[in-house]
């Protein structure tokens, strides 16, 4: 399956790979220790520079020379690292070479893994509210999947659903919500029509 159709996407990326699966690897046997041992020190790089950015006030003029460079509005007091981020224009490397603190954490992963560490707290600061929403999304689809759905609806009197949604519900009449879930040309979109119905 393309990424682009997964239902989730946002929580299936590139950066997250090893995160996602590196655990799971190692269960199996799949994963080597010295793997599991460099996913480890990433994250705790990782988490170590998210907590710099999140406390680290920066104050105007430090700040301002590198919005202007970027592209970005100026502020008019200090701002967290953190919330500078936020902005599209700027990115991590823009700010590393303001904060002397990041120097000294990066310097506990190998100058191999120093890139994946910023590309990966950039985005977990970045994207953090639409990536907490998605796991909420898909936490609650997990609890809600195995609502029963059979003789419960009628698809062809939801007209919120697409037509082909409607035709296939119709005719394959799946149990619960997790088999709706998994049936071709029912979107995402249809099940958030089915849920809401439900629990209306």
């Amino acid at each position: 399956m393309f990424t682009s159709r997964a239902e989730y996407r946002i929580l299936l990326r590139q950066d997250n790979a090893d995160d996602r699966l590196t655990p799971k690897g190692r269960v199996l046997g799949l994963a080597t220790a010295e793997a599991e041992s460099r996913h480890g020190l990433k994250v705790s790089v990782r988490e170590e520079l998210i907590g710099l950015l999140e406390r680290k006030l920066l104050r105007t003029e430090v700040v301002n020379p590198i919005l202007e460079r970027c592209g970005s509005s100026a502020v008019s007091e200090s701002q967290r690292a953190s919330q500078l981020l936020l902005r599209p224009q700027v990115s991590l490397e823009d700010l590393l070479p303001v904060l002397p603190e990041a120097k000294r954490i990066l310097g506990r992963a190998p100058e191999d893994l120093r890139g994946e560490v910023v590309e990966s707290a950039e985005i977990l600061v970045k994207y953090g509210g639409y990536i907490a929403k998605a796991r909420q999304a898909a936490d609650r689809l997990l609890r809600q999947g195995s609502v029963r759905l059979r003789g419960r609806v009628d698809y062809s009197q939801v007209t919120a659903l697409s037509y082909e949604a409607r035709e296939k519900l119709r005719r394959i009449d799946p149990l619960t919500i997790d088999q709706a879930a998994r049936i071709p040309g029912v979107s995402p979109s249809d099940i958030s029509v089915l849920m809401v119905l439900l629990n209306g």
